[in-house]
């Protein structure tokens, strides 16, 4: 069965070609990492036929998820681009696809135009300065769920940011190691490195810190996943406290969606009370004197 993947493209493009497809997710990813180091390559002109399928269907209005899909730089950038086209598609997961400096263009553009609120770019080989771009684009505009690969101190500080000013985000989710930053901040290399992990530590608590405010002001984040391999007690605390954070504002959210929905039941039912006659038989007379 090396041509799983393939088959599914070739059935979706079938659908989308039929103007009543309601479905809310074209499912193209791919699960059998484990079977195999690397899955099939697709044939450039299945995933031409999909994408005109894509650009030209009227009805879908979802996520495109074409997560570990393997795709090279062309049939990548031609799909990026058919989403793009697309203005009624809301989310994209392009986790596990290598993005390619074309290919980012195109993506900064689909954040901007708006449409988008689900982003999932998580494995992708972006480097610092391009997470750096997307999460600023992604939250001074519409997304709502963003999915982050790994975060260096001072990302995981841009992205706190501009949370601040953002009132969309609903669902955040990231990484933080140690070796993220090694890897991506060269000074370190170069001091003694019983010094530089301290440091990094002391510096990350007061980011934490912060971010655990800034989160507890924004009743529009309802969940924040942030995976580490830091053993650190103080921000495990953290972590966890923010979890219980995003946990009460889902039951605020909850509340007011009930108190909003009793008050228009009250307020129907007042309307309703003023157009029938009274005990007496008297009806009201809403006709100008």
């Amino acid at each position: 069965m090396h041509n799983i993947l393939s088959i599914k493209y070739l059935k979706l493009t079938e659908e989308l070609k039929n103007d009543n497809f309601n479905e809310r997710k074209l499912n193209l990813k791919w699960n059998n990492l484990e079977m195999e180091k690397k899955n099939e390559i697709i044939d450039y002109n299945i995933i031409e036929n999909f994408c005109n399928a894509l650009k030209n269907n009227k009805s879908f209005e979802g996520i495109i998820d074409i997560s570990n899909n393997n795709l090279n730089e062309i049939n990548l950038f031609n799909l990026i681009c058919s989403i793009n086209e697309n203005k009624k598609i809301i989310g994209l997961n392009a986790k596990g696809n290598i993005i390619t400096k074309m290919i980012f263009k195109k993506l900064l553009l689909i954040i901007e135009s708006n449409n988008i609120e689900y982003l999932n770019i998580q494995n992708t080989q972006l480097n610092n300065q391009e997470i750096k771009n997307i999460i600023f684009s992604s939250l001074n505009n519409n997304i709502k769920i963003l999915k982050l690969h790994f975060l260096t101190l001072q990302n995981f500080l841009f992205l706190i940011k501009y949370i601040k000013e953002n009132n969309n985000l609903q669902k955040i989710h990231f990484y933080l190691t140690y070796n993220t930053e090694l890897v991506n901040t060269p000074n370190i290399k170069n001091e003694n490195a019983t010094q530089a992990y301290p440091l990094y530590i002391h510096n990350l608590r007061k980011a934490f810190k912060e971010f655990l405010q800034v989160i507890e002001n924004k009743i529009n984040i309802i969940n924040v996943k942030c995976k580490t391999d830091i053993c650190d007690a103080e921000i495990k605390e953290m972590i966890g406290y923010i979890t219980h954070i995003c946990n009460k504002h889902v039951k605020i959210q909850y509340n007011d969606k009930q108190n909003s929905k009793k008050e228009m039941e009250i307020n129907s039912m007042e309307k309703v009370q003023l157009l029938l006659p009274d005990i007496n038989g008297y009806a009201p007379n809403f006709q100008n004197n």
